[in-house]
């Protein structure tokens, strides 16, 4: 999103614009200071991952969420290197490398939402994954 997309929200009471894959650091966020932490359809596009897991990590209260939501649609040119050879399932299993990866997290699980558009024939399922774990507790 964008400063003028941000600045819309009303709900938002600060916020900052930043581009992960040129600098994945949230120097901008404190240590321990956020009770969540949401990633929506865009997992697929961080070429720093572990790197931004950290952050996340950093920043989350003990015992605090991180969730990455995601879908099989994409800009096939945007994404990294193996998403479009891999299945939805491997998909997931590669997100929850992430958390693995950079350490830290418990309780990490997927969830799988779908929905059934159309009728018995020639409909097709809209699905919606959603990875996510828990920051450990000191």
């Amino acid at each position: 999103m964008n400063a003028a997309e941000l600045s819309r929200n009303t709900h938002l009471t600060k916020f900052f614009v930043k581009d992960l894959n040129v600098d994945p650091r949230l120097e901008e966020v404190k240590d321990g200071s956020v009770d969540t932490v949401m990633c929506n359809v865009s997992v697929d596009y961080l070429t720093k991952p572990v790197e931004v897991f950290k952050e996340m990590r950093r920043v989350l209260k003990d015992g605090g969420t991180a969730h990455m939501a995601f879908s099989n649609r994409c800009f096939p040119t945007k994404v990294v290197g193996k998403w479009m050879g891999m299945s939805d399932e491997e998909r997931r299993r590669w997100v929850g490398g992430y958390f693995w990866a950079s350490g830290g997290w418990d309780n990490v699980e997927e969830v799988i939402l779908k929905e059934q558009k159309g009728g018995f024939l020639g409909g097709y399922e809209d699905p919606l994954y959603v990875v996510r774990g828990r920051k450990v507790s000191k």
